[in-house]
């Protein structure tokens, strides 16, 4: 479906649901069948049916297209108020609220120690951990990302299902000296939800 007018700058050309003249936000979501919008309702059915697969883990499924809801389904036990792990999604408002932080004069550089939000690291081997080692993914913290749980022990689960994921994550040991080694961690992108909480009070 094309865009009715007016259009707003920068839309042009971009196939909206009727009456949304921006893809989003706007103050409600509009909902329409993938039909509506030009989509196969038999291939979006089975895009639910795959991601819905037990061994995928699905939380939550929701299909946009032109500013519309099309379709949108939640594991068990959940809706659409229920809260769900954002993961990688998180990592980049993360970082963008730190850099909003130092813009603001609240935390000085990236350069500046995690002991300057989390002080019982100092004198431990963490210490020379900076606020960029952590940005960057390389804080050497041991923590286990995007592996399927049940093939990991219990004591390597701690992080991802502790209801204090905080807490586990500043807890892990270190497994190599930071800014050596890239890995992809959620551990990480908590501390990052530690520095903000204590930057911004």
């Amino acid at each position: 479906m094309k865009i009715p007018d007016p259009v707003s700058p920068g839309c042009e050309g971009v196939d909206l649901a009727i009456g949304q003249t921006v893809p989003w936000p706007t103050n409600e979501w509009t909902v329409r069948s993938p039909d509506e919008m030009g989509m196969d309702s038999e291939v979006v059915e089975a895009a639910f049916e795959y991601a819905f697969r037990p061994e995928h883990h699905t939380q939550a499924l929701i299909v946009i297209r032109g500013g519309a809801i099309v379709a949108e389904r939640y594991g068990e036990g959940a809706d659409e108020g229920s809260y769900a792990a954002s993961w990688g999604v998180a990592r980049s408002f993360t970082s963008a609220l730190i850099g909003i932080a130092i813009d603001e004069g609240l935390i000085e550089d990236v350069k500046v120690p995690m002991t300057t939000f989390f002080p019982e690291w100092i004198g431990t081997d963490k210490a020379p951990i900076t606020l960029r080692s952590v940005l960057w993914m390389q804080s050497g913290i041991d923590y286990l990302s995007g592996v399927e749980p049940s093939l990991l022990p219990e004591e390597d689960m701690t992080c991802g299902l502790s209801h204090d994921v905080l807490s586990a994550s500043r807890n892990n040991p270190v497994e190599s000296p930071p800014d050596t080694t890239w890995f992809y961690s959620n551990g990480d992108t908590e501390l990052l939800d530690g520095v903000i909480s204590a930057a911004t009070g």
